[in-house]
């Protein structure tokens, strides 16, 4: 039960935030300032309710990894740190600022380099959970090595 607890949270955390990544990549490719705005309060408002499903795969996470230690939870444990520091300290405070901000567009230097900070690092965060994803897989053994 546990497994799929934490299976079900943390696959509905990465198609969460794949979908903040892609949303706000189409915001760029439309660049239109009002849907770029409503993206951004869009991922405000869900961001709330990605927080409990986080902790949810945080927590059962870590009941797994004392059932079952070894290198590859160990590997996946170091991932989820960055994961989340990552999402506390550049990706959650910069939605907040560019939901806030006053204008949205390329002509803007703050507001472009923001954007682009928060998807290159939103894109490392997807990464490494596709990794911790495949590595979860391998710990169940439905995926070999």
């Amino acid at each position: 039960m546990k497994v799929k607890i934490h299976a079900g949270a943390g696959l509905l955390s990465l198609l969460l935030i794949l979908s903040f990544w892609v949303m706000t990549l189409v915001s760029w490719v439309i660049y239109d300032p009002i849907f770029m705005h409503l993206v951004k309060d869009a991922i405000i408002m869900v961001f709330f309710a990605l927080i409990p499903v986080l902790m949810i795969t945080g927590i059962s996470g870590f009941w797994l990894a004392r059932e079952k230690p070894g290198q590859l939870v160990n590997v996946k444990m170091r991932r989820m740190r960055l994961i989340a520091l990552n999402g506390i300290f550049i990706l959650f405070p910069s939605a907040l600022y560019l939901a806030n901000y006053p204008y949205a567009g390329l002509e803007d230097l703050d507001y472009m380099l923001i954007s682009l900070l928060e998807l290159a690092v939103g894109l490392m965060n997807i990464v490494l959970l596709v990794l911790n994803l495949r590595d979860g897989l391998k710990l169940t053994g439905r995926l070999q090595s």
